[in-house]
Protein backbone atom coordinates (compact mmCIF):
# COMPACT_ATOMS: atom_id res chain seq x y z
CA UNK A 1 0.00 0.00 0.00
CA UNK A 2 2.80 2.30 0.26
CA UNK A 3 3.61 2.42 -3.12
CA UNK A 4 0.26 3.47 -4.42
CA UNK A 5 0.04 5.90 -1.73
CA UNK A 6 3.39 7.31 -3.07
CA UNK A 7 1.62 7.14 -6.54
CA UNK A 8 -1.72 8.56 -5.79
CA UNK A 9 0.67 11.53 -4.19
CA UNK A 10 3.09 12.01 -7.35
CA UNK A 11 0.24 11.59 -9.37
CA UNK A 12 -1.97 14.34 -7.85
CA UNK A 13 1.21 16.95 -7.33
CA UNK A 14 1.55 16.27 -3.31
CA UNK A 15 4.07 18.63 -2.98
CA UNK A 16 1.55 21.35 -3.57
CA UNK A 17 -1.23 19.78 -1.26
CA UNK A 18 -2.19 22.57 1.58
CA UNK A 19 -1.53 19.70 4.40
CA UNK A 20 0.95 16.61 3.74
CA UNK A 21 2.26 15.65 7.29
CA UNK A 22 4.56 12.35 6.81
CA UNK A 23 3.89 11.45 3.42
CA UNK A 24 6.39 9.51 1.62
CA UNK A 25 8.50 9.69 5.17
CA UNK A 26 10.12 6.75 6.67
CA UNK A 27 6.76 7.04 9.09
CA UNK A 28 4.09 4.43 8.86
CA UNK A 29 1.24 5.34 5.68
CA UNK A 30 -1.05 5.10 8.87
CA UNK A 31 0.89 8.16 10.17
CA UNK A 32 0.28 9.84 7.19
CA UNK A 33 -2.14 12.91 7.13
CA UNK A 34 -5.36 11.46 5.67
CA UNK A 35 -4.37 8.27 5.89
CA UNK A 36 -6.45 5.62 8.36
CA UNK A 37 -5.80 2.14 9.35
CA UNK A 38 -7.70 -0.62 10.81
CA UNK A 39 -6.75 -4.39 11.19
CA UNK A 40 -2.64 -4.01 11.56
CA UNK A 41 -2.01 -1.76 9.36
CA UNK A 42 -4.39 -2.28 6.72
CA UNK A 43 -5.87 1.21 4.90
CA UNK A 44 -9.43 1.76 5.75
CA UNK A 45 -9.77 5.33 4.32
CA UNK A 46 -8.39 8.31 3.01
CA UNK A 47 -9.60 11.48 3.56
CA UNK A 48 -7.76 14.93 1.89
CA UNK A 49 -11.12 17.38 1.92
CA UNK A 50 -9.78 20.78 0.11
CA UNK A 51 -6.27 19.80 -0.12
CA UNK A 52 -5.16 21.07 -3.61
CA UNK A 53 -4.86 17.79 -5.22
CA UNK A 54 -4.47 18.38 -8.58
CA UNK A 55 -4.21 16.27 -11.80
CA UNK A 56 -5.85 13.06 -11.96
CA UNK A 57 -6.17 9.52 -10.19
CA UNK A 58 -3.99 7.08 -10.78
CA UNK A 59 -5.61 3.58 -11.27
CA UNK A 60 -3.50 2.18 -8.03
CA UNK A 61 -6.13 4.05 -6.30
CA UNK A 62 -7.63 0.66 -6.74
CA UNK A 63 -5.21 -1.24 -5.02
CA UNK A 64 -6.76 -0.26 -1.89
CA UNK A 65 -9.20 -3.52 -1.22
CA UNK A 66 -10.07 -2.82 2.47
CA UNK A 67 -10.85 0.68 1.85
CA UNK A 68 -14.06 1.68 3.09
CA UNK A 69 -13.80 5.56 2.43
CA UNK A 70 -12.51 7.78 -0.13
CA UNK A 71 -13.42 11.23 0.74
CA UNK A 72 -11.38 13.79 -1.16
CA UNK A 73 -14.16 15.97 -2.46
CA UNK A 74 -13.61 19.99 -2.88
CA UNK A 75 -10.14 19.73 -4.52
CA UNK A 76 -8.93 20.31 -8.26
CA UNK A 77 -8.88 16.66 -9.51
CA UNK A 78 -9.24 15.96 -12.88
CA UNK A 79 -9.45 13.68 -16.01
CA UNK A 80 -11.66 10.47 -15.91
CA UNK A 81 -12.66 8.64 -12.41
CA UNK A 82 -10.48 5.43 -12.93
CA UNK A 83 -12.52 2.30 -13.46
CA UNK A 84 -10.27 0.05 -10.57
CA UNK A 85 -12.30 2.14 -8.07
CA UNK A 86 -15.10 0.49 -8.76
CA UNK A 87 -13.56 -2.79 -7.82
CA UNK A 88 -12.69 -1.98 -4.38
CA UNK A 89 -16.00 -3.62 -2.80
CA UNK A 90 -15.26 -3.23 0.72
CA UNK A 91 -16.23 0.46 -0.10
CA UNK A 92 -18.85 2.40 1.86
CA UNK A 93 -18.31 6.10 0.67
CA UNK A 94 -17.39 7.33 -2.45
CA UNK A 95 -17.03 11.39 -1.89
CA UNK A 96 -16.03 13.44 -5.08
CA UNK A 97 -17.82 16.46 -4.94
CA UNK A 98 -16.35 19.26 -6.37
CA UNK A 99 -13.81 18.30 -8.75
CA UNK A 100 -13.35 18.76 -12.27
CA UNK A 101 -13.60 14.96 -13.20
CA UNK A 102 -15.01 14.96 -16.89
CA UNK A 103 -16.09 12.41 -19.01
CA UNK A 104 -18.82 9.65 -18.98
CA UNK A 105 -18.04 7.74 -16.01
CA UNK A 106 -17.37 3.68 -16.20
CA UNK A 107 -19.63 3.50 -13.34
CA UNK A 108 -20.63 -0.18 -12.16
CA UNK A 109 -21.48 0.18 -9.02
CA UNK A 110 -23.19 -3.47 -8.79
CA UNK A 111 -19.84 -5.43 -7.47
CA UNK A 112 -20.09 -2.18 -3.95
CA UNK A 113 -22.80 -4.11 -2.09
CA UNK A 114 -21.47 -2.14 1.01
CA UNK A 115 -21.79 1.50 -1.12
CA UNK A 116 -23.85 3.92 1.65
CA UNK A 117 -22.75 7.11 -0.03
CA UNK A 118 -22.11 7.95 -3.93
CA UNK A 119 -21.21 11.39 -4.28
CA UNK A 120 -19.57 12.80 -7.48
CA UNK A 121 -22.09 16.53 -7.55
CA UNK A 122 -20.43 19.39 -8.99
CA UNK A 123 -17.91 17.70 -11.89
CA UNK A 124 -18.11 17.82 -15.28
CA UNK A 125 -19.15 14.10 -15.81
CA UNK A 126 -21.91 13.46 -18.63
CA UNK A 127 -23.86 10.23 -19.38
Amino acid sequence: QRYALAVLYFATQGDTWTEADNWLSANGECQWFGVSCEFSDELSAISLVNNTLSQGLPDEIGTFSSMRRLIIPHNELTGEIPASLYAIEALEVIDLEGNMFSGQPNIDLTSLTELQTFNVAGNDLNG
